[in-house]
């Protein structure tokens, strides 16, 4: 019972308990598929049983991204008509629908903003431990348990792209939190918890995260210094970049970056362009096969999973399952009618999230679609199932702006806040005073 009112529901009930599970959810996102999966299907579960979609379904049918999203949907499994590789990846990727499942849900669940503030507390928390065991495995204290890159200091996760993502996010996040503090106190502990995340980052050997990072700093910078003019903006912004690529990992990985391109240019032309594939920048084999299937296959694209064996059907001398890009993932597969669906989604997401900035939910849901989509230039996270998930249960969150009424009018749910000064001046808006 306490747990339930510290997350803003004054008694036990399906509602209750979702938003226990999601909060749960939530704190174990940044260690792994597994955990999430789990509490993820006893979420599901008792929004089933408990007849939640039955007496909340009136919510779903007013949802905004609905429409987009059946239509991804009905894409994936038309795919399934004309692919190539139906029984391998065809099937595969079409089961990966079952992730909207948690969009419904929560499409039916709205959370007031102070069970929106618990949440975000717990998914912070959850980077903040799997970040100090990031730091032990560095220290050699803790052993590496991922097999990936040189060093694995990833902490509990399994892969440091989607983790890498999501540390950003928390950047984000705790940037937001850290803005919008009337306490000292508040401050501290925001600023404590994005020095976390910035060296857990910094420690990996993600080049797609020091992407999203370079990418979004310009929002955590002006949280964090929304006073000072454009230009001093851009000054701490530079500075920011500067201070990330001079630290060791970051500046290896820079300068590997740079000797493979160069690697593979003095390869040969077809090496050069990426009509025959390389060790050394195997991206853009991937990326040169995806633009050449699209533009053989413009309108529905090669079906559902198809790139792969499309690839060595058309000449390519190396079958990747994805080409690590979420745009030339769906335009390879789906071609122009899955590349406007997709873009639609992502509109809706950003649109809706831009419109509720300065409330909790609403900046989340923007942060969130951004990091997605950026971090797509380099992985194909909408297959993920990290990637998958944090998509779902952003598109799904969505029904709460519905809680917070017009953005122009509200608190942005941080115990303490007065309410509309703390809201003012949060991302690029003109800075008021917080008091």
């Amino acid at each position: 019972m306490g747990l339930v009112k510290y997350l803003g529901k004054p008694y036990l009930s399906p509602e209750g308990g979702i938003t226990i599970l999601l909060f749960l959810t939530f704190l174990v996102m940044p260690m792994g598929t597994s955990p999430f999966t789990i509490l993820g299907g006893c979420l599901v579960a008792l929004w089933l049983f408990t007849g939640e979609w039955i007496r909340k379904r009136h919510l779903l049918f007013k949802a905004t991204w609905l429409v987009p999203v059946l239509a991804m949907i009905v894409l994936s499994l038309l795919g399934l008509i004309y692919t190539p590789d139906l029984d391998g990846l065809g099937l595969k990727y079409a089961k990966k629908n079952h992730y909207w499942i948690y969009a419904v849900v929560f499409s039916t669940v709205v959370f007031p903003k102070k069970s929106v503030d618990r949440l975000m507390y717990a998914f912070m928390i959850g980077l903040l431990i799997n970040a100090l065991a990031g730091f032990l495995q560095a220290m050699g204290v803790v052993p590496v348990f991922a097999d990936i890159g040189n060093r694995g200091y990833v902490g509990l996760y399994g892969g440091h792209n989607t983790l890498a993502m999501l540390l950003v996010l928390g950047l984000l996040i705790a940037s937001f939190y850290f803005r919008n503090g009337t306490k000292k106190s508040e401050k501290a502990t925001y600023a404590l918890l994005m020095i976390a995340f910035f060296l857990h980052i910094v420690i990996m050997e993600s080049r797609g995260g020091y992407l999203i990072l370079v990418l979004m700093s310009p929002i955590i910078v002006h949280n964090l210094f929304p006073r000072v003019s454009l230009w001093a903006t851009a000054g701490l912004y530079l500075l920011l970049i500067a201070l990330t690529f001079s630290t060791p990992v970051v500046r290896e990985r820079a300068v590997n970056t740079y000797e493979k391109l160069s690697e593979q240019y003095n390869e040969g032309e077809d090496f050069r362009w990426g009509r025959k594939y390389s060790k050394s920048m195997d991206r853009i084999y991937m990326w040169h096969w995806a633009t050449k299937l699209f533009l053989q296959n413009p309108v529905l694209g090669v079906g559902t999973g198809g790139y792969k064996q499309a690839t060595l059907n058309a000449g390519g001398d190396m079958g990747v399952d994805h080409p690590h890009n979420n745009i030339l993932f769906v335009a390879a597969n789906h071609g122009f009618a899955g590349l406007i669906v997709f873009l639609w989604l992502f509109w809706v997401l950003m649109r809706n999230g831009f419109k509720n900035r300065r409330s909790n939910t609403g900046f989340f849901i923007l942060s969130s679609a951004l990091v997605l989509f950026v971090g797509g230039f380099t992985e194909t996270h909408i297959i993920d199932a990290g990637g998958a998930f944090l998509l779902s249960v952003t598109t799904g969150l969505q029904g709460s702006l519905k809680e917070i009424g017009s953005p122009m009018s509200q608190t942005t749910g941080i115990p303490g806040s007065p309410g509309q000064k703390a809201a003012r001046g949060v991302f690029f808006q003109e800075p008021g005073p917080i008091t």
